[in-house]
């Protein structure tokens, strides 16, 4: 938060402000959202707590029927786990990768349900707060960067973020339609299990799904190059520090 205000500062007295520093404050609105969540997290757990039942896991499956009857991606128990991950697959090249042995022993990090209902608040909630992380960037718009072509680029590639997060607002509408059957996850989106398998949901939907994730790892990956390329031309004012007396009313001599 003391960057937040030393940004503020800066700008009510007209000094200039480096992309670093912007890019250091749009981090402050995940890093708030990730305390709020984690607010009530249980900490410092030393001891497990043992949950015994009276049945089998072949019990449990014989008796869930149809539910359990498909092959499982982790765990025997995934029909319980995650109930709004039908259609959410790994891409195949890594569903191994890292968590080679079945069933898993461990929970891994990259589990991300879908936005399927009961998770649509949560999907939102994630949504905006990525959202206004890269609206952040966009303030550096008018900043003065070395060259000419360099201000362009930050401009583009602070846009692009924004663009892609509500094109994937709009994706993650379509999704729900009943007309909506890809096999998606993460990184990946496939029509090799749809129902009508065209060349345009074959080939260019899905080439267009990864164009865009590319588009949003090149705009990022260019906003931290131009965070350090600016060092080398910076104005004589980004080493001012504000004047913070001239915020605090006092009596003139």
């Amino acid at each position: 938060m003391a960057g937040l205000v030393q940004i503020c500062a800066r700008a009510a007295q007209h000094l200039t402000i480096t992309p670093l520093e912007l890019f250091t404050a749009a981090f402050i609105v995940p890093s708030v959202a990730t305390v709020y969540f984690w607010a009530n997290k249980p900490q410092n757990v030393t001891e497990p707590t043992i949950i015994t039942v009276d049945w089998t896991i072949g019990d449990l499956l014989l008796s869930a029927g149809d539910a359990a009857s498909e092959p499982y991606e982790d765990t025997p128990m995934d029909f319980v786990e995650k109930p709004a991950r039908d259609g959410w697959k790994r891409l195949p090249s890594l569903a191994h990768f890292g968590l080679e042995r079945r069933p898993l022993e461990r929970i891994p990090n990259d589990y991300s349900a879908p936005p399927t209902t009961g998770t649509d608040a949560q999907f939102v909630i994630i949504w905006l707060v990525s959202v206004v992380h890269s609206i952040i960037q966009i303030f550096g718009w008018w900043f003065p960067f070395p060259t000419a072509i360099e201000s362009i680029i930050w401009r583009i590639s602070a846009v692009m973020p924004v663009v892609i997060m509500v094109a994937a607002a709009v994706l993650a509408a379509v999704k729900t339609q009943p007309w909506f059957d890809f096999s998606t996850s993460v990184w990946w989106m496939s029509a090799s299990q749809a129902k009508r398998q065209t060349f345009v949901r074959m080939h260019l939907f899905p080439i267009a799904v990864h164009g865009t994730y590319m588009l949003y790892f090149v705009s990022r990956l260019l906003i931290l190059v131009e965070i350090f390329a600016t060092f080398r031309a910076m104005p004589e004012d980004v080493y001012a520090r504000p004047e913070w007396t001239r915020f605090w009313p006092h009596a003139g001599s």
